[in-house]
């Protein structure tokens, strides 16, 4: 499949890392290193490491109810000194600290919507998918294209996705032209609770809190859910009164991002990374967008980029589709080559709507 939609100050070189690397760019000082580089390439190849695009509506289009089909835009904070890879420079990886436009599922300009799905401002739990595309079984949600031998039938994309794998969220403009706006990499699916096919996190918050947020549960816990960007822009809506309330999954799992971040914010290092499987979710931007649609540029930074054949690998442009592994990987080290920048994590990122929401109620 498509593996789609947080880094830290540079302030020294980091230590590049010890896995092996395989291609012709890997050094290969003996026959025991080249030995290694070929198994770890070989047990990726048998895991059918996949990158999955979920294909949302052509930039521009009407917002819909759901949100689970449009792009808004947020106004991201300024604290995210931490938080921003700059790419642009070839020399040492500088950090940036702007007021950058974030493009996220939402309803409309710094308005999110019923709830951001992926959820990138998440704070309690890393950036995760708990409701588009994985709450049903249709010809949209089905995850169609190059499955693994072992799908099941009209499989939706948390069943099939497994750690390292990763999740673009995005679509085609033209033939060759597509816009992404977030890249997710999947570290774990945990299931939402749920009783008759009724989501019940918030009922059953001692069973999908340790596992989701990794700490114990406690008095304290049902407070601090109910007052986090996790709940308030997301899960919220998997309440009774929610758009997402029931859904025809059972189990239901959620796809939670990897927790990793990046140590080395070289291209090289960054690609190398997310195609070994151990890679990070990022916001990929561009100062300058490849199209003159008007629906794109009155998105400053949403990233568009050429990639041959990306119309007729996404087959229509709507639903998940399970992308070939080497249009995946060629796909992938595109988006991070022509990025200027990555946003990664999401612990300073709060949309400019809900900031002036904490602040009045202060």
């Amino acid at each position: 499949m498509i593996r789609e939609r947080n880094a830290h100050p540079v302030n020294s070189p980091a230590r590049p890392p010890t896995r092996s690397r395989s291609g012709p760019e890997a050094a290969r000082p003996d026959k025991g290193v080249q030995d290694v580089a070929r198994q770890a390439e070989d047990a990726a190849v048998h895991r059918r490491e996949r990158i999955t695009l979920c294909a949302e509506a052509p930039c521009g289009s009407t917002s819909s109810s759901t949100g689970s089909t449009s792009i808004a835009a947020f106004q991201a904070g300024t604290r995210m000194t931490s938080r921003v890879a700059s790419l642009i420079s070839c020399g040492p990886r500088a950090v940036i600290g702007l007021a950058l436009s974030i493009y996220a599922d939402g309803l409309a300009e710094n308005t999110p919507g019923p709830n951001v799905d992926p959820h990138v401002f998440s704070d309690l739990v890393p950036w995760h998918l708990s409701f588009c595309n994985i709450d049903k079984r249709t010809s949209k949600t089905a995850v169609r294209g190059h499955l693994p031998p072992a799908a099941a039938d009209r499989a939706v994309l948390s069943e099939l996705v497994r750690p390292g794998d990763v999740v673009v969220f995005g679509n085609y403009l033209s033939t060759h032209l597509l816009w992404c706006d977030t890249v997710l990499c999947v570290g774990e699916c945990v299931p939402i609770p749920q009783r008759n096919h009724c989501l019940r996190v918030v009922e059953r918050l001692d069973e999908y809190w340790p596992v989701a947020t990794k700490r114990a549960f406690d008095s304290r816990s049902l407070d601090e859910f109910r007052q986090s960007r996790t709940y308030l822009l997301g899960l919220k809506d998997s309440t009774a009164t929610g758009g997402h309330c029931r859904t025809e999954i059972a189990p239901h799992p959620q796809v939670i991002g990897s927790r990793r971040e990046p140590q080395v914010l070289s291209r090289d290092a960054l690609v190398e990374a997310i195609l070994g499987g151990t890679g990070f979710s990022f916001i990929p931007l561009r100062a300058r967008q490849d199209t003159r649609r008007q629906s794109v540029r009155a998105r400053p930074g949403l990233f568009t980029v050429e990639h041959h054949g990306i119309a007729a690998e996404l087959d229509g442009g709507s639903g998940v589709v399970a992308l070939s592994h080497l249009f995946g990987k060629s796909l992938i080290r595109r988006i991070i080559e022509t990025a200027d920048a990555l946003v990664l994590g999401s612990h300073d990122l709060v949309p400019t709507a809900l900031k002036k929401q904490q602040r009045a109620s202060c």
